[in-house]
């Protein structure tokens, strides 16, 4: 079955607005990653890597975590639906669990956070 692309960039934007919403209400909610993203950006101010303000420079950078994980889902969709061999996957599943550890850490998320937003199949 081929893939509507127009349906899928569709679904997508969909799916990145939520996540960016989630992430900002995290962003909001949880001490620690206000305290971190505040510290990168801190850090990206003095080194003169932005000179947008922290509403902005927070919004970009909630938005690229947001893109990540859409797009490593889709990845691994893809990887999935196309039975590729069990060797790739074994190795795709070492750079996965690089990835969704990785995130936890980033935003302080928990295994039931991320099952909570990862898209259904």
């Amino acid at each position: 079955m081929p893939i509507d692309r127009r349906e899928l960039l569709s679904d997508l934007r969909r799916q990145l607005r939520l996540l960016e919403r989630d992430l900002a209400a995290r962003a909001d909610s949880v001490p620690e990653m206000a305290a971190a993203l505040q510290a990168e950006y801190q850090a990206a101010r003095a080194a003169e890597r932005t000179a947008a303000t922290f509403r902005v420079w927070r919004a970009g950078e909630l938005t690229q975590a947001a893109v990540a994980w859409l797009l490593g889902a889709v990845f691994v969709r893809f990887i999935e639906d196309n039975d590729l061999d069990e060797e790739y996957q074994e190795r795709l599943g070492d750079v996965y669990d690089s990835f969704v550890r990785s995130q936890l850490a980033r935003f302080r998320l928990t295994e039931h956070d991320l099952t909570a937003i990862t898209p259904a199949r």
